[in-house]
């Protein structure tokens, strides 16, 4: 009979130390679920913060690096290579100045290249130089 009072009551301090032991776990555990929580909490505020101000300021301004549309249409055939069929096309596709052009990136060269079936025909014919030309030719006007 000892020997039972002995296991029950080793039992009871070794559950009473696992059930200590647990919530000791659990409070640590939700300490930390509240400070991370805190935490993206205050990275979410953060970051409304950072993107509302630019939104606010592109209502402002138009973005730098989108040339402005003039507000009538450049006539594109000046540039060697651009028939009035490539013209409609350009049109269409939003490309309506000179200043378009010669902002052109190497990179948006040949995908524009590569859309249209062109075979080289922008770079061949330097549309881009051409179309810088054409730009400053216009302000000197």
């Amino acid at each position: 009979m000892v020997n039972n009072k002995t296991n029950e009551d080793s039992f009871s301090q070794l559950y009473a130390g696992w059930v200590s032991a647990s919530v000791k776990l659990s409070v640590a555990g939700f300490a930390a679920s509240a400070k991370m929580l805190e935490a993206a909490s205050q990275n979410i505020a953060a970051a409304k913060k950072n993107t509302a101000a630019p939104a606010e300021k592109a209502k402002e301004a138009p973005n730098a690096s989108t040339p402005i549309k003039p507000a009538a249409p450049d006539d594109l055939k000046r540039i060697l290579g651009i028939g009035p069929k490539l013209e409609q096309i350009l049109h269409r596709k939003g490309i309506t100045s000179f200043a378009q052009i010669a902002a052109w990136t190497p990179s948006e060269i040949k995908t524009l290249d590569e859309t249209l079936s062109l075979s080289g025909r922008i770079k061949e014919d330097n549309w881009v130089a051409q179309a810088r030309q054409l730009t400053t030719e216009q302000g000197a006007r």
